[in-house]
């Protein structure tokens, strides 16, 4: 019996990071992380810096931290854009996530008030 798998392209704007099938792939959306498999429904999402979990087509565990960016999801095709993606060992995950936040908030400086605001 053929495993249902579906193709996966994590790209930056340099380069193809990930190309392949696989039996799944759960990403860090903005509204929380979530899980893609076969026959997924069509979806468009912002993603923000995170860990991407890969399942390769041989059951295999692969990790990525990517910062922010978007997913496509259509047709067993899931296309991630992020600006940047880089493969790490499970026991480091924690530490690179915190690095690469704590890097994109030190370089936002509020210059006026309106930039301090939440909604």
């Amino acid at each position: 019996m053929q495993d249902k798998l579906i193709q996966l392209e994590i790209l930056t704007s340099e380069k193809v990071v990930y190309k392949g099938k696989v039996k799944s792939v759960t990403l860090p959306g903005v509204m929380g992380s979530f899980q893609v498999l076969y026959n997924h429904a069509p979806l468009v999402s912002l993603l923000e810096i995170g860990e991407v979990k890969i399942v390769d087509e041989n059951g295999n565990k692969i990790y990525f931290v990517v910062s922010d960016g978007f997913a496509e999801v259509r047709n067993n095709v899931v296309t991630v854009l992020v600006d940047s993606a880089e493969e790490y060992e499970k026991a480091n995950a924690d530490k690179i996530v915190r690095e690469k936040r704590k890097k994109l908030i030190s370089g936002f400086v509020a210059t006026d008030v309106r930039d301090r605001t939440y909604f």
